[in-house]
């Protein structure tokens, strides 16, 4: 049996024991926190050469249990870091940082932007020390600061009378009352300044400019004292006013020149732009030149100006060829022109003032019909008609001729029974050319003619097409025994040359349900008789400007045979 004393050793020892081990199993069960997310608290900085900083790197959680990092610069040349987080700006340029946890391989940027050396500004001015205003005029003054790569040229404005004139940050002075300010802008850098004179004046005057039938010239406002600029010249649309005019005019071409500007309307004193203003003044422009005068024809039977030239050069006896141009500044609808065009002796112009003059037809009946002379359709000018039965816009007989020019137009017409949807050539000494202009959009509906076309049918005679676009025309037909074309239509024995201009996106059918004898070109269709004996030639596909076609030459591949 123990005794007391050694008994007492004995029960601390085991007590001993037992708390290490329970401290050991401890141990060994303690938790391991694991690194989420690694950052800094600004992902960007800028340094200056040789400077040196302490990038921190905010470990999350902050309790996580192994926080070691490794850091790296994208470009050690810009700036190096070390093993501590601490970064040395070498060279101007830009890099990045990058901090990566040993736990969990987490990684934050931080870009680094390098700078030369702080340069501190010196001095600074302004583009002007003296401003004179008018109340509600606005200018920005510039303020220029030395040296010129100072680091931080940030500014400030501020006006000694807000009163009289305020500013913004941007140094815009607005003048607000009559009376003296001074604006001064103040870097921030080293509080250097400069200042402006700013008066404000209420002396003003208004120049305006009477130009005399010519382009509108706008008012100017002048300060008192100073020099009117002179303004750009105006411009004299055509000393044309509507009417039929003997020879060839152009209506856009100014017949006037602009001479200056003179001090009263008499035009007696030409200005001197040397002179001060000192009140308000109106100038006026003088003209030099002359214009025709337009043919009187209002003892002619008619209503409107067409009427009346049409009916004049109708019935006007001409030993030899005559040229005229009628000048249209108005549309006109549904002219009433008496009887076919029958004098040889006459080339007529028509040509459209200012903007696009229309003359429509709403009625029915034909529009254009010429037996003889010369029709020429030139810029600005559209003919059109809607909602009536057989009409022919153009219609060319007898020995009559009749060109399309650029600019002109005959589009956007509907018939129901008519052979052309534009133009239609009904005699062997007729002609139509085509030097530009368009011939669009028509449409031919029912088409009760054995022969018919969208836009021009050479029923007799010969037809030219050097320039221009034919595009878009429809002709339809129930009799299944026509022959139609979308576009152009030649009759047997008659001539189509293209020499040029666009053919395309025309179509021709026939809803007819029964099989019939009638036949479709999509663009052309060209009834050619060879020694009594009927053959088709037909071009359903788009005509270019440099797909040239002859009824001369039915050879061309262009060509297809109907079936």
């Amino acid at each position: 049996m123990l005794k007391p004393y050694f008994l007492k050793l004995y029960i601390w020892a085991m007590a001993i024991c037992c708390a290490t081990i329970l401290l050991t199993s401890c141990e060994d069960d303690k938790e391991t926190i694991p690194v989420s997310d690694v950052s800094f608290d600004d992902p960007a900085l800028l340094l200056i050469e040789g400077q040196k900083q302490i990038l921190k790197a905010i470990i999350t959680p902050v309790n996580a249990t192994n926080k070691n990092v490794t850091w790296q610069s994208e470009d050690d040349a810009v700036a190096t870091v070390n093993a501590s987080g601490e970064i040395e700006a070498k060279s101007v340029g830009k890099t990045i940082i990058t901090v990566t946890t040993d736990d969990g391989n987490k990684t934050a940027i931080c870009e680094i932007t390098v700078q030369k050396p702080i340069a501190s500004v010196s001095g600074i001015s302004m583009n002007k020390t003296n401003l004179p205003l008018l109340v509600g005029e606005k200018e920005t003054l510039v303020a220029i600061i030395t040296p010129e790569d100072a680091t931080f040229k940030n500014v400030t404005w501020e006006s000694s009378n807000d009163a009289v004139a305020t500013v913004n940050e941007s140094g815009e002075v607005e003048a607000i009352s009559i009376g003296t300010a001074i604006i001064t802008v103040t870097t921030v850098d080293g509080g250097k300044t400069a200042t402006c004179d700013v008066t404000v004046d209420a002396s003003q005057f208004t120049v305006k400019f009477e130009s005399n039938g010519g382009s509108e010239i706008e008012d100017v406002v002048v300060r008192k004292g100073e020099l009117l600029a002179a303004p750009t010249n105006p411009v004299m649309e055509g000393g044309l006013s509507e009417g039929l005019y003997l020879g060839v005019v152009d209506p856009n071409v100014g017949s006037f020149t602009f001479e200056g500007w003179y001090t009263e309307e008499t035009l007696e004193n030409k200005y001197d732009f040397n002179t001060p203003i000192t009140n308000d003044l109106t100038l006026y422009a003088k003209w030099i030149g002359d214009t025709p005068e337009p043919v009187d024809v209002e003892a002619a039977t008619g209503n409107n100006i067409l009427e009346k030239s049409y009916n004049y050069l109708n019935t006007l006896s001409l030993a030899t060829s005559t040229e005229y141009t009628l000048v249209l500044a108005n549309n006109i609808s549904n002219p009433a022109l008496q009887g076919n065009f029958k004098n040889a002796n006459v080339s007529l112009l028509l040509i459209g003032k200012g903007e696009e003059r229309v003359i429509s037809k709403s009625n029915q009946g034909n529009l254009f019909v010429f037996e003889a002379g010369t029709f020429i359709i030139g810029d600005k000018i559209k003919i059109t008609g809607t909602g009536f039965g057989n009409f022919y816009p153009l219609s060319l007989q007898g020995t009559a001729n009749a060109i399309l020019k650029e600019g002109a137009k005959i589009s956007d017409i509907k018939g129901t029974t008519a052979n052309a949807g534009a133009v239609l050539v009904n005699s062997s000494d007729a002609t139509f050319t085509m030097e530009g202009g368009e011939i669009c959009n028509n449409v031919v509906e029912r088409a009760a003619a054995n022969i018919a076309s969208g836009a021009v049918c050479i029923s007799w005679g010969k037809f030219y097409m050097k320039g221009g676009i034919i595009s878009g025309n429809i002709v339809k037909t129930n009799f299944n025994t026509h022959n139609i074309a979308g576009a152009v239509y030649i009759n047997n024995w008659n001539q189509f040359h293209k020499t040029g201009g666009v053919i395309s996106g025309n179509s021709a059918v026939i809803t007819a349900v029964e099989d019939g004898k009638g036949k479709t070109g999509q663009q052309v269709f060209y009834s050619a008789n060879n020694n009594n004996t009927s053959t088709w030639k037909k071009v359903d596909d788009d005509l270019g400007q440099n797909d040239n076609l002859s009824t001369d030459n039915v050879s061309n591949p262009l060509w297809k045979s109907v079936q």
